[in-house]
């Protein structure tokens, strides 16, 4: 057989899986289908993984390949609210095993992913007379985008509901998350109380029972809590190791923790909607209001996450913390005698008002010190931002060219600690030099960061008068008809920026319950200086 004919019986996975959200009652035409982004987790070979169990890049189709099969068709259908899953594979002809080349069994392959059971979709006369589906867990948000209604549910992931829902939809993760891992749901009861598991659901009106209400899943996350010893609290932190071990199942809310995002991922149909921001933003304020956890932080995120994370963190803490809004860098800082000696951090900055910001925050560490550069570099106009202008360095006559002095010393302090083993390795020219070359990919994307801070908050307050000025005004003349003008072009200009400036937000996720870091970030590490968790 020529490696022609062999070429001819093979398929891209990714091509091959439809994936469909399947309505419970309604025209089945209603349905929402995708293909997934990747199919390597689950189709991969040995050979296709390098030694860390990451995808390799050099390996041809990186393992999306599913061999011995012609017009092969696999759908994979969910019920749109439990999410229970229906797998149908088809095809037009099989390969015949020859030796030892034989067919993929792409069906058997994927069950090894699902839950042993399926619950196909019922008709619209079983959701009628069944009983009502519900999200698991409690409502804890509401919010419309374009007339549409939305919740989000939390639930502890020993809720039997919520555990029936994430087993029957997380194969999912696999098609969407790069490098994820499904959560092992059949782990000892301690480890599935430490997760909570957030749902998002689009919310209608049944159209078999007035008085109910249809749900249609939207995407979710989960979040994993581990103790914190709060070692610099001795009255937290006495006696706390006593306790153990301890059978108490309310355990877990009685002790310092911090919260950890793990999975974060919204289906592609409803993508580019802001329902990233929401989800992101509900949970932190559902963690805020618990007195026991101490920081939130996320497991390897990609560069998408992190920009969801910039965005909303830099607008809430702006928006809430007075504090933060006044950081101002100490352009009368003295530098010391030494290049050797560190920076004077705690007089370049009020590290008193910065370690309250955090506690009231709950950011992680170097997330807030990238959010505080960011704003701090928000405060020097563009026109100082110019490393010609420091070549007084602290001795420059305009304040702004001083800050900026500071600001860079700033965050090169905070690169050299990050990658101090890697720059110990460098000759002192060298080290400088790639300092510099990461300080201005830093600057770049922080800018880029705040221009879109700044266009996102436009958009809320231009949006938010628009409508205003047309409620407050039911007159029918010429100025009246003018304003709903401008508001429909608001709108339109607003879904436009949305899918240029925001398509990727929903899709960033990061690499789920696994340690595993995308591939694209183990590739920076090897190669220059990163600026990541």
């Amino acid at each position: 057989m020529t490696d022609l004919d062999l070429e001819k019986w093979s398929v891209e996975a990714n091509d091959a899986i439809k994936i469909s959200l399947l309505p419970r009652s309604g025209p089945r035409d209603k349905a929402l289908t995708f293909p997934p982004a990747f199919t390597y987790a689950i189709f991969g070979k040995e050979n296709d993984e390098d030694e860390e169990g990451q995808p390799n890049e050099e390996a041809e189709g990186n393992g999306e390949t599913i061999f011995g099969y012609r017009n092969l068709k696999i759908k994979l259908d969910f019920a749109a609210d439990t999410m229970s899953p229906n797998l149908n594979v088809t095809w037009a002809e099989k390969l015949d095993a020859i030796g030892d080349i034989h067919a993929d069994e792409p069906e058997d392959t994927l069950r090894e992913f699902m839950p042993a059971l399926e619950d196909p979709v019922v008709s619209d006369e079983t959701a009628m007379n069944g009983s009502a589906f519900s999200p698991p867990g409690k409502m804890i948000h509401s919010y419309k985008v374009e007339g549409r209604s939305y919740g989000i549910w939390a639930a502890n992931l020993s809720d039997p509901a919520a555990k029936r829902l994430l087993r029957s939809m997380q194969i999912l993760v696999l098609f969407f998350i790069e490098g994820a891992s499904m959560i092992e749901l059949d782990d000892v009861d301690w480890t599935i109380q430490r997760w909570t598991v957030f749902f998002i659901y689009e919310i209608m009106p049944s159209t078999v029972n007035k008085n109910a209400n249809t749900y249609s899943f939207v995407g979710y996350s989960t979040a994993y809590r581990l103790f914190f010893l709060d070692i610099a609290s001795e009255s937290q932190s006495a006696g706390l190791l006593d306790i153990f071990p301890n059978d108490d199942p309310n355990l877990i809310n009685q002790l310092p923790c911090r919260e950890r995002i793990s999975q974060f991922l919204i289906l592609p149909p409803y993508q580019s909607h802001g329902h990233g921001s929401n989800l992101y933003n509900t949970m932190v304020s559902h963690f805020l209001v618990n007195p026991q956890i101490r920081t939130i932080t996320v497991e390897d995120p990609n560069e998408q996450f992190d920009d969801l994370r910039d965005f909303n963190d830099l607008i809430r803490l702006r928006q809430t913390s007075p504090d933060f809004l006044s950081l101002r860098l100490n352009t009368s800082t003295t530098l010391p005698t030494k290049k050797s000696q560190p920076l004077p951090i705690s007089t370049l900055l009020p590290t008193i008002t910065t370690d309250s910001i955090a506690r009231t925050s709950l950011i992680a560490p170097r997330q807030l010190a990238r959010l505080t550069e960011m704003h701090l570099l928000s405060t020097i106009p563009a026109h100082n931002r110019q490393k010609a202008r420091t070549t007084r360095k602290d001795k420059a006559s305009d304040l702004n060219d001083r800050a900026y002095y500071f600001w860079r010393l700033l965050v090169k302090q905070r690169l050299y600690k990050h990658n101090l083993d890697q720059l110990a390795q460098l000759e002192p020219e060298e080290r400088v030099e790639k300092l510099d070359q990461a300080l201005t990919g830093v600057e770049n994307d922080y800018v880029r960061i705040l221009e879109e801070v700044d266009r996102r908050v436009a958009r809320l307050k231009n949006v938010d008068v628009s409508m205003k000025e047309e409620d407050e005004d039911n007159d029918y003349d010429d100025e009246a008809k003018a304003r709903r003008r401008r508001r429909k072009l608001i709108r339109k200009e607003k879904r436009k920026r949305t899918v240029e400036d925001e398509d990727e937000e929903d899709a960033a996720t990061p690499a789920s319950s696994s340690s595993k870091t995308p591939r694209s970030a183990n590739k920076r590490m090897k190669t220059e200086i990163v600026d990541l968790d």
